[in-house]
Order: C-alpha cells, then sequence, then structure tokens
C-alpha cells in the first residue's frame, strides 16, 4: 500500500508539473502601424548601458518580442525576421528582473509566435544567476528590466545545407536581434546586444533542447 500512495504522488507531482510548464500568459496585440519614423529610429539607434529602475509594461514586452519574431501573415506563418528556407530555427527566451515588469512575474519565458504568448519555463528570480554568465557586463545589464535571449538549433539547416547550416542560423539571429532593437528606440526604450556569456551556463539556466545553443542577449530596460 505504501508503494503504492507513493506511486500515485509521484504521478500526481509529474502531472501538476507538466500543467505549470505548459501554463501560458496572453500577450497584447503587437501595434502594427505607428510608431517613430525609421529613419529616425535608425539615426537614434545606440547601445544603451544605462537605465532607470523602472518597470516595463507587457505591452512593451508584446512589441519587443513581436518585432524579433512575431508572425506577420498567418496564412503562411511567416515572422518578422526572414529565415533560411522558412525554417525558423531560433527560439526567443526572456529572463525578467524581479518588478522589472508590470502584471509579469519574475521568471524565465519562452515566446510562442503561433499564439503571440509567453510559456512559463520557470518562475522565481533568476537574473542573479543569469548575471553570473555575463561577467564582464552584468554591472549594467543588473540595471535592465528584462534581457531578451536568441538561442537556435542548425539540426534541420545542417541536414539539407550540410556545414553551412549554423551560418545561416547565427545570421537569423542578427537580423531578428536588430528588429527587437530597432523596436526598442522607437518606443523610447534602452537596449543593448551582448555576446560576452557563458554559453553553457546561459543554456542551462534556460534549459534550451540538446544541440541547441544560446546566441545572442539583448538586455532592455528605461533609459
Amino acid at each position: 500500500m505504501k508503494k503504492i500512495l507513493t506511486g500515485l504522488m509521484l504521478i500526481t507531482l509529474f502531472l501538476s508539473a507538466k500543467a505549470y510548464a505548459e501554463e501560458l500568459i496572453k500577450l497584447p496585440e503587437p501595434e502594427i502601424k505607428g510608431g517613430a519614423p525609421f529613419n529616425e529610429v535608425i539615426n537614434t539607434r545606440r547601445s544603451i548601458r544605462d537605465y532607470q529602475e523602472l518597470p516595463l509594461s507587457l505591452k512593451e514586452i508584446s512589441q519587443l518580442a513581436w518585432s524579433a519574431q512575431g508572425i506577420t501573415e498567418p496564412n503562411t506563418g511567416h515572422r518578422s525576421a526572414p529565415s533560411a528556407v522558412a525554417s525558423y530555427p531560433l527560439k526567443l527566451y526572456l529572463v525578467v528582473k524581479e518588478n522589472g515588469v508590470s502584471d509579469l512575474p519574475a521568471g524565465v519565458y519562452l515566446y510562442q509566435p503561433e499564439s503571440h504568448s509567453l510559456k512559463v519555463i520557470k518562475k522565481g528570480n533568476f537574473y542573479p544567476e543569469l548575471l553570473k554568465a555575463m561577467p564582464f557586463f552584468n554591472k549594467w545589464v543588473s540595471q535592465t528590466n528584462v534581457t531578451f535571449i536568441f538561442t537556435g538549433s542548425a539540426n534541420y539547416l545542417t541536414t539539407i545545407l550540410g556545414e553551412t547550416g549554423w551560418s545561416y542560423v547565427i545570421l537569423e539571429a542578427g537580423m531578428a536581434s536588430e528588429n527587437l532593437l530597432l523596436s526598442a528606440v522607437s518606443m523610447g526604450l534602452g537596449a543593448c546586444p551582448v555576446g560576452g556569456f557563458s554559453d553553457k551556463k546561459t543554456s542551462n539556466l534556460l534549459g534550451i533542447e540538446k544541440g541547441a545553443k544560446t546566441l545572442l542577449l539583448a538586455p532592455v530596460g528605461k533609459k
């Protein structure tokens, strides 16, 4: 009987954990018109490393995520950033600081383009852990509210394109992150791309799939 009860408890815990992992937070609809004039955005884009300790809004998170990986053509599934053979090998994670985003608990999230929502990976303030993976930049990154993290896998592209497959994934991360950075400028936010980080530590924090890599970080905050 004791073994049966133990087994039932383990099953309950497993099902609860699975349900928790699949928790989705629907994001506000992104703005597809308006914003600052494009030429002004390009002219004023700078890497910002000085921030105010003011929370971002869920609306701002929505706009940034959509600009980087949002679906812009529902009929085809095409996204805001170009992708080799429309393979879309990138995943966009967010590590949210404690009190960094209004109406969004601190934690690790995965952006779901199809539903324009955030999948809860784990809740809690993991910003200090993320900072440890960026030893050369953690002083100013600690002032930001959220860090967007681009990861990718080349499993599919290397199958059809050979060893150059990873090059396309890396190029795509650069193009998607530039969309995010320009969107931040348009909204009056500060952002800066970060390439100096521990791939192993960051990937472990996110819990990404085997064979995938962390490619680029983009901390964002109020300037």
